[in-house]
C-alpha cells in the first residue's frame, strides 16, 4: 500500500553560503518511498544527474519541482523550460533560483553561460591545487543545479528557430556538463517523454545513472544503447502494474559499471508540492 502523498521531512535552512556547502556531501535526490514507506534516494555524490521520464500527465514537472525545492536552500537553480508554458517566470524572482528561460536563444545563451562557469571553476580549483590547497577546498564551490524540461520541445525549438549549428552546440554544452559537472558541483535533472535517440541524445545517457520513469512505460520507448533489451522490458513489466489512478508512481533503474537494473520495488509513491 501506498501513502497518497508525500510530504519531505523539514531540513535546516543553512543561514549563509559557507553552511550550503558544507552541507553539499549529504545532499540526495530524494525520489519518494517505496510500498514498505523506505524513502528512496540517491546520494548527488554518486549520482551527478538524473533523468525523469513519462509520458504527459503522469507527474514529470511535480516530482522536478519537489527536487528543486529540497535542493533550493543548498545551491541555486537554472529551469530551462522546454515548452515555454510549465514553469511561471516569476520563479526567477525566487532565492535560490537564479535563470529561467523559455525560449530558443534563452535556452542556447543559458546553456553557455552554465558551461562557461563549469570550465571557470575547474580552472580555479586547478589554480588552488597548484598552490598548495586540499581537494576539497579547490573545489568547495556552492552547487548549480539546471534543469531541463521538456527536453525533446527544447531541442526541437532550438533547431527549427536557430538552425542545425546551434543546436549542436547546445547538444555540445549539455554534454560536457554530463561528463566533467560533477567535480564542478554541477548538476543537470533531465526530463522528457521518451529516450528514443532523437529526444534523447545517447551520448547524454552515458552519463545519467538514475533514472525515474513516472508511470507505464513502454519498452520502445527505451530504444537506447545505454539500456539493455532485457532491463527495458523488466522497466515496462514492473511499470505496467502501475494503475491509472496512481499517478506520480515510478519505477526507479540504477546503473553502474555493472550493469543496470530497475529498483525491485513496484513504483515510487507520488509527490505534491
Amino acid at each position: 500500500e501506498f501513502p497518497r502523498a508525500v510530504a519531505s521531512t523539514p531540513v535546516p535552512f543553512p543561514k549563509t553560503e559557507a553552511e550550503a556547502v558544507a552541507a553539499y556531501p549529504k545532499l540526495t535526490w530524494r525520489f519518494g518511498v517505496d510500498a514498505r514507506g523506505n524513502e528512496r534516494s540517491a546520494r548527488i555524490l554518486d549520482a551527478s544527474h538524473i533523468a525523469i521520464v513519462a509520458k504527459t500527465n503522469w507527474g514529470k514537472s511535480i516530482l522536478a519541482a519537489s527536487l528543486l525545492e529540497n535542493l533550493r536552500p543548498y545551491g541555486s537553480w537554472m529551469v530551462f523550460d522546454g515548452k515555454g508554458s510549465d514553469h511561471s517566470a516569476k520563479m526567477a524572482e525566487e532565492p535560490g533560483v537564479t535563470w529561467i528561460s523559455k525560449t530558443a536563444a534563452q535556452h542556447l545563451l543559458g546553456m553557455k553561460w552554465l558551461h562557461e562557469e563549469m570550465h571557470e571553476r575547474i580552472a580555479a580549483a586547478d589554480e588552488a591545487l597548484a598552490a598548495g590547497a586540499d581537494k576539497a577546498t579547490a573545489f568547495s564551490f556552492p552547487p548549480i543545479f539546471g534543469l531541463l524540461d521538456e527536453i525533446p520541445s527544447m531541442r526541437q525549438r532550438i533547431e527549427e528557430l536557430l538552425g542545425a549549428d546551434a543546436l549542436a552546440k547546445f547538444d555540445r554544452y549539455v554534454e560536457d556538463i554530463l561528463q566533467l559537472g560533477r567535480q564542478a558541483r554541477i548538476h543537470l535533472v533531465l526530463v522528457s517523454q521518451s529516450l528514443y535517440v532523437a529526444s534523447f541524445p545517447t551520448e547524454w545517457q552515458k552519463n545519467v545513472s538514475r533514472m525515474v520513469f513516472l508511470g507505464p512505460v513502454a519498452a520502445r520507448s527505451m530504444v537506447s544503447d545505454e539500456i539493455p533489451k532485457d532491463v527495458a522490458d523488466a522497466v515496462e513489466f514492473m511499470s505496467a502494474r502501475i494503475p491509472d489512478s496512481a499517478k506520480g508512481r515510478a519505477t526507479l533503474l540504477e546503473k553502474s559499471d555493472s550493469g543496470a537494473a530497475p529498483e525491485r520495488v513496484p513504483g515510487v509513491a507520488e509527490h505534491r508540492e
